[in-house]
C-alpha cells in the first residue's frame, strides 16, 4: 500500500529543516511515477535554501532518476529519503551524490527497495545561483541529459578527457619466445614457436580465420560497432590477440585495458566504453570430469572461444562496467552457438539452466558447471526469436543509459515486452527443446512435482527465487481441472502438447483457472515467481502451494493466441 503523505512533509519540516536548511526558504515541487522527465528550475538566494522534491507512488524496483545542473558558483548535493527516514531528522539518506554528474553536478540513480513515497532534498555544498533539476521514474533518458550537458566531464564519461597521448599504456602478454605476427585490417595475433606459449602457424591461421567470420557475423549480420581502438599497445591500433599457455580449464579471455568513455564508432554516447584485447591458450587440449578436449575438437574449441571472447571485446566498447554479468556470458555463448555450436559447452550450459530453472537470472548457483549464466544464452535467443535479430544489441544500447538488471528490464519494455513474459515465453520453450540447437541438449527440464489426481501439491525440493520458474507434470486422467496458485508472487501457465499434430498450446491462469486436458497427450503446469529482482546474487526461494480441484461445471480458460512447435518435444519426467 502506497502512502499519500505531503501531510507528514508538512509535519515534519520543523524538524527536517532546521537540519538541512535552517533559516533558508524551501522550494517545494512534486513528481509523479507516471510523470515523465519534469524539469524544475529556480534561484537559491541564500545558502541554507533546499530544494524538495516529492516523488508520490514508487513502486518497488523502480529507479529514480535526478540531474541537478550545478556552476562554477553553486555545487548542489542531492539525499533521497522515504516516508519513515523523512520524519527522523536523526535518519540517514537512502542515497547521496555530490558530483557524479561531473563537476559541480550532482546525478542520482536509484533504485528503491519498496513500494512508497520518496523525498529527494536537495542543497547547496558551496555556493548559491541558479538551480537546474531534471528528475523522473524509469526515466533513464535523465542520464543522456547529464552527457549532453555542457559542464559534463567527470570520470563517468572520460571520453572528453581521454587521449592516448597522456594515458597510461596497458600492459600486455609477454612471449616464451620470438614474437611472430599474422595480421588483418581488423587484427594482429602475436604467437610464438618456442618455449611454453609454442603453438603453430596454422593454429594461428585457424584462429585468424575464426575470428574474421566471427567479426564479420557481429557487425554485418548483427550490427554492432568495432570497440574502440587501442593506443598502440600491439605497435599499432588493431585489435592485438596474444596466444599463450593458459592454466587447465581457461581457453581465453578478453581483457579491458582503458576506459575511454565514449566509443566514437557509435551513433550514441556512452558512459563506459573500454578498448581492450584478447588472450587465447595455445592449444585447447584439457581433460577433466566434466570435459574432454582432444587433438581432434581442439581447433572448433578454438574457433568457438574466438567468437565469443571476441564478443566481449565488443561488449566492452558499448559498457565495460555493467553489473548484470551474466548478460555479459549469456550473449557471448549465443554468439559463438550460432556460429560454430561446440556441442559440449553449449549442450552443458543450457542443461544448467534446465536444471536450474527455479533461480532468478544471472545467479550461479556452486554446483553447476559451466556457471548457469553461460546457459542464458537460451534467454538471448527467445528475445531474438520474438523481436528481431537486432533486439540483443538494443538492449546493450539501452544499458549504456541504465545499468544492471533495472536497464534489462526497463530494456524488454522498450522492446514491447516484460521481464514476466519473456519467462514465461522462455519456460515453455525450454519445456518443449523448441530451439534449432536442440541436438546439443543433454536432457529436459527438471520437474518439480507431478499432479495425479485431486489434491494439494508442493515443491519437491525447492519454491522459486524471483523470474524463475517451476514445472510440474500433470499425468492425472483427462478431464476439466481447475488449477490455484497461492504462497506467494505466483502466476500459472499451463501448456498442452498434442503429439498427433506437433503443436502446444498455452493457457494464462495468473492465480487460477480451469482447463480441459482431454485434447492432450501431455500436460504440464508451469510457476512463475513474477517478482522482479536486482541482485541476482541474493535472490530467495518462496514456496508454492498448487490446488488441483474437479472443475467440471466452470467455464475453462481459453487459450493463449500463440501455436508453439512441440516437434522436438522431450517427455520431462
Amino acid at each position: 500500500m502506497f502512502k499519500r503523505f505531503i501531510g507528514i512533509i508538512v509535519l515534519c519540516l520543523g524538524l527536517f529543516l532546521p537540519v538541512l536548511a535552517q533559516d533558508g526558504e524551501v522550494y517545494i515541487h512534486a513528481l509523479s511515477y507516471n510523470d515523465g522527465i519534469r524539469e524544475y528550475t529556480g534561484t537559491l538566494a541564500n545558502a541554507e535554501d533546499i530544494v524538495v522534491i516529492t516523488i508520490f507512488r514508487v513502486v518497488k524496483n523502480h529507479t529514480i532518476y535526478i540531474f541537478v545542473q550545478g556552476s562554477d558558483d553553486y555545487d548542489p548535493l542531492i539525499a533521497i529519503y522515504d516516508s519513515r527516514s523523512i520524519s527522523n531528522p536523526t535518519a540517514q539518506p537512502l542515497a547521496v551524490d555530490n558530483n557524479s554528474g561531473g563537476q559541480t553536478n550532482a546525478l542520482i540513480q536509484f533504485t528503491v527497495p519498496d513500494d512508497d513515497d520518496y523525498v529527494a532534498v536537495i542543497r547547496s555544498l558551496d555556493g548559491i545561483g541558479d538551480y537546474r533539476v531534471v528528475a523522473g521514474v524509469n526515466t533513464p533518458d535523465v542520464l543522456q541529459e547529464a552527457i549532453s550537458d555542457t559542464t559534463f566531464n567527470s570520470e563517468m564519461n572520460s571520453a572528453a578527457n581521454f587521449s592516448c597521448d597522456t594515458a597510461a599504456r596497458a600492459e600486455r602478454p609477454i612471449l616464451s619466445g620470438t614474437t611472430q605476427r599474422m595480421e588483418t585490417p581488423n587484427f594482429v595475433i602475436h604467437y610464438t614457436l618456442e618455449g611454453e606459449d609454442a603453438t603453430t602457424p596454422e593454429y594461428a591461421t585457424v584462429l585468424l580465420v575464426a575470428l574474421d567470420n566471427a567479426l564479420r557475423f557481429q557487425t554485418q549480420v548483427l550490427g554492432w560497432v568495432l570497440p574502440p581502438q587501442d593506443c598502440g599497445e600491439g605497435s599499432d591500433n588493431r585489435l592485438d590477440v596474444y596466444i599463450i599457455a593458459l592454466e587447465d580449464g581457461t581457453f581465453g579471455y578478453a581483457y579491458k585495458d582503458n576506459f575511454v568513455g565514449d566509443n566514437p564508432n557509435t551513433v550514441g554516447r556512452e558512459l563506459n566504453a573500454a578498448y581492450s584485447h584478447l588472450v587465447l591458450d595455445n592449444d585447447m587440449i584439457f581433460e577433466s570430469d566434466e570435459i574432454s578436449i582432444g587433438v581432434e575438437e581442439a581447433f572448433l574449441r578454438l574457433q568457438s572461444t574466438a567468437a565469443h571472447e571476441l564478443h566481449h571485446n565488443i561488449q566492452f566498447g558499448y559498457d565495460a562496467r555493467d553489473f548484470y554479468y551474466g548478460f555479459y556470458e549469456g550473449g557471448a555463448v549465443w554468439i559463438e552457438a550460432n556460429l560454430y555450436n561446440e556441442p559440449q559447452f553449449v549442450g552443458e550450459a543450457a542443461q544448467s539452466v534446465f536444471d536450474y530453472p527455479d533461480v532468478c537470472i544471472g545467479a550461479a548457483p556452486e554446483d553447476t558447471s559451466p556457471p548457469r549464466w553461460y546457459g542464458e544464452w537460451l534467454m538471448i535467443d527467445s528475445i531474438m526469436r520474438d523481436f528481431g535479430q537486432t533486439a540483443y544489441r538494443q538492449i546493450w544500447e539501452y544499458l549504456i543509459l541504465e545499468q544492471g538488471l533495472t536497464g534489462f528490464y526497463n530494456a524488454l519494455v522498450v522492446l514491447g515486452s516484460t521481464p514476466q513474459d519473456l519467462m514465461k515465453r522462455l519456460a515453455i520453450r525450454n519445456l518443449l527443446q523448441d530451439y534449432d540447437l536442440n541436438a546439443v541438449f543433454v536432457g529436459t527440464v527438471r520437474v518439480e512435482a507431478t499432479v495425479t489426481g485431486i489434491g494439494e501439491y508442493t515443491p519437491g525440493t525447492t519454491g522459486i527465487q524471483p523470474l524463475g520458474v517451476d514445472y510440474v507434470r500433470v499425468t492425472a486422467p483427462p478431464g476439466v481441472y481447475t488449477f490455484e496458485i497461492s504462497g506467494g508472487p505466483f502466476e500459472l501457465f499451463l501448456v498442452g502438447i498434442d503429439d498427433a499434430t506437433k503443436t502446444a498450446q498455452a493457457f494464462s491462469l495468473r492465480a487460477g483457472g480451469n482447463v480441459d486436458t482431454t485434447a492432450f497427450t501431455h500436460t504440464y503446469v508451469i510457476i512463475l515467481n513474477t517478482e522482479q529482482h536486482i541482485e541476482p546474487l541474493d535472490c530467495q526461494y518462496t514456496d508454492w502451494r498448487l490446488m488441483v480441484n474437479d472443475g467440471r461445471g466452470f467455464a475453462t480458460t481459453p487459450p493463449d493466441y500463440d501455436v508453439w512447435n512441440s516437434s522436438r518435444f522431450i517427455i520431462a519426467e
